[in-house]
């Protein structure tokens, strides 16, 4: 999932940005995110869309028949892995955890953000589901069959 946008929407740490419950729904946080950071298209934090658009998914739901399906998701950065060039995110909210993809093959700008997140950025996505490789499914997660 997620190999076509990687956008951290907070800080680490916390909740400066005065996201209630977390997420970025809340018009008030939106507004503060946006008097804080910048507008939309300025740098590379162009987030306004995904949080407009708010997420189609919690991370916990997302299962096999959702392979294909594009989502949004929105949740805190559990951990963040490299891999051979591959960056693996463990994106978490309070209903689960969904691994995250970045692929520098085929987005190399959501390659170059997700390499700068760290533990615990909130963060809004938006990408594919795709089934993880045979052999790669982790049967301790809910969501381990896909990415």
């Amino acid at each position: 999932m997620a190999r076509n946008e990687v956008r951290p929407i907070g800080v680490p740490g916390g909740n400066p940005s005065g996201l209630r419950g977390g997420f970025a729904r809340d018009k008030l946080a939106h507004r503060r995110w946006r008097r804080a950071f910048g507008p939309p298209g300025k740098g590379d934090s162009d987030v306004g869309s995904l949080l407009d658009e708010g997420r189609s998914h919690t991370c916990g739901e997302l299962r096999a028949t959702d392979i294909g399906s594009a989502v949004v998701l929105m949740g805190w950065a559990r951990t963040s892995r490299d891999h051979g060039g591959l960056i693996f995110i463990d994106l978490r909210d309070r209903f689960g955890i969904t691994q995250v993809v970045a692929d520098p093959s085929y987005s190399e700008e959501a390659h170059r953000l997700a390499n700068r997140v760290r533990s615990e950025w909130v963060l809004a996505l938006r990408g594919k589901v795709i089934a993880r490789p045979e052999g790669m499914a982790n049967p301790n997660l809910e969501t381990g069959e896909i990415e």
